[in-house]
């Protein structure tokens, strides 16, 4: 079975141009945050957030207070909307919420500087000021945000000295991921109703003298009212790197569950919905899907065909909606692609 692309109209639907001079991108959005049908699309090389509902057009800019005045003289007939200073990194939407991820960062001022096309970083890295380093994450009601004194609820006031490695919203609550070593991470969850729980996933008890042990990822799986958490494990070669094999387990009750042994090591956990679990690998170019319930029964196998020849693909996601999304630079222009 082959996932399809929507119609073409719904390909055009969200189109931001970009320029590409000497073959290096320049303006390269970054891991867009999408919920129905609401869109915040970070660039980070000019330190801002797009936010489209349902629109062509951006109807409005995120961006910290350090960098507006050069945001207000380049997009002067959006709104802006002031944020934190700092560098922006990751972000999501919610019924009720904005929710961002701001870096600090001592000196912006080269953010915005231009750069001999020689002189920068491959386009599909984020550029140098975005390297990772201690963050805070910032939540902002939907009703307050032209008000004039906007309340910004800080959900991780007391940082640890692990960076921010990625975030997850629900409906009601965030998770922030922290890597503390190859075999550990702390989890934090914060609900919107003031409540916190910390969890702490850690696999010495698999550690052997013949195998590097290696946490891939995490994915916070939600049954009813009860939270567990997926974790991609990798065994390794430990002298040539290579991965021997994957295991699935499902963290839940301070208990490692396995629950699934990946036959194919090429395949990797790439989201878990509110129905299923998600296995990716790349295959002579198309991408193969395996969808997994959730007592981990094999459910189907979908084949994505991407048409490399006429564009460059840049990156493929499941929102926490379970839906799937790609993103694609098509004559100089950004889009994104929802997959059914």
């Amino acid at each position: 079975m082959e996932l399809q692309k929507d119609s073409e109209k719904q390909e055009q639907k969200f189109v931001l141009p970009i320029s590409v001079e000497e073959n290096v991108i320049y303006f390269l959005p970054q891991d867009p945050a999408i919920f129905k049908d609401e869109i915040l699309l970070p660039v980070p090389e000019n330190n801002f957030y797009f936010y489209f509902q349902n629109s062509v057009k951006p109807e409005w800019i995120f961006t910290p207070k350090n960098t507006k005045e050069e945001i207000v003289k380049k997009f002067s007939k959006i709104s802006i909307i002031n944020l934190p200073s700092g560098v922006i990194g990751q972000s999501c939407i919610t019924d009720l919420y904005f929710v961002f991820q701001i870096y600090e960062q001592k000196d912006t001022s080269k953010i915005l500087e231009p750069q001999e096309p020689e002189n920068r970083l491959p386009a599909i890295l984020y550029p140098e000021t975005k390297e990772p380093g201690l963050s805070k994450i910032y939540l902002i009601q939907k009703s307050n945000l032209f008000k004039e004194e906007k309340a910004f609820s800080i959900v991780n006031q007391n940082q640890s000295f692990n960076p921010i490695y990625k975030f997850y919203c629900t409906k009601d609550a965030i998770f922030l991921f922290y890597k503390i070593s190859d075999i550990k991470q702390k989890i934090e969850l914060y609900d919107f109703f003031k409540n916190t729980q910390s969890y702490e996933v850690n696999l010495e008890f698999l550690s052997n003298n013949k195998e590097k042990v290696m946490i891939e990822t995490i994915e916070p799986i939600l049954k009813e009212k009860q939270i567990s958490f997926l974790i991609e494990v990798s065994f390794r070669n430990l002298n040539q790197y290579q991965i021997n094999r994957k295991v699935l387990y499902e963290f839940r009750d301070n208990t490692y569950h396995s629950v699934l042994e990946i036959s194919d090591v090429h395949f990797s956990l790439l989201g878990v919905s509110n129905e299923y679990i998600f296995l990716g690998a790349n295959e002579n170019d198309d991408l193969i899907l395996r969808v997994y319930n959730y007592d981990y029964q094999y459910v189907k196998k979908n084949r994505i065909v991407f048409d490399w020849e006429k564009n460059f693909w840049k990156e493929f996601f499941i929102n926490n909606e379970g839906r799937f999304f790609s993103t694609k630079i098509q004559d100089s222009f950004y889009k994104i692609i929802e997959w059914k």
